[in-house]
């Protein structure tokens, strides 16, 4: 199909993309689980991630500058691939400022959109069934829906159930929340 081959057009950037977002994945619900695992592992964790978003980066380079959605390809990828950075930013400020709360909450963030290829490409066939949409407007369509269904579900954990877990009563050195 069209959308193999261009992917495939890319190996290198694309063997990157996938090996750092595998990593992503196994490390993401681990390093979540409890105060320990996220000090310990959220380094790793965010490394990961960096990497995983740039070599998305430039897999969407790849695909905006030779394929079939152009430059609205490319913005998309690299939009997602900046979203990713700026909540691995917010991740590693909060950690360092030993807010361990928020530091969760930017890496579920950000782990949401690690998660948009998933429902993105698989919804492809069925965006395609519509009457009239091509590949690349059915490309389009998966990617903003499977950014706001994922973006959705990340604030719903954050705000309703990680903060009844673990880490919602963990006082600071000054007694107050970690906020």
């Amino acid at each position: 199909s069209q959308l193999a081959r261009e992917f495939l057009a890319e190996p290198v950037a694309l063997s990157l993309w996938l090996l750092a977002l595998g990593m992503v994945m196994r490390l993401g619900p681990q390093t979540f689980a409890s105060e320990s695992s996220l000090r310990a592992g959220l380094g790793r964790y965010l490394a990961a991630s960096a990497a995983a978003a740039v070599a998305g980066m430039a897999v969407g380079n790849a695909l905006g500058t030779r394929a079939f959605a152009g430059y609205t390809m490319l913005s998309y990828w690299w939009g997602a691939g900046a979203l990713w950075l700026i909540a691995l930013g917010g991740a590693w400020i909060a950690a360092r400022r030993d807010h361990w709360r928020v530091a969760r909450q930017w890496a579920v963030t950000g782990h949401s959109v690690a998660l948009v290829p998933l429902p993105w490409l698989l919804s492809l066939p069925l965006w395609q069934s519509f009457a009239g949409m091509d590949l690349a407007q059915a490309w389009m369509s998966g990617a903003i829906m499977g950014f706001a269904a994922l973006f959705l579900a990340a604030h719903f954990l954050n705000v309703e159930m990680l903060d009844r877990g673990p880490l919602a009563g963990t006082q600071g050195v000054a007694g107050r929340g970690v906020d």
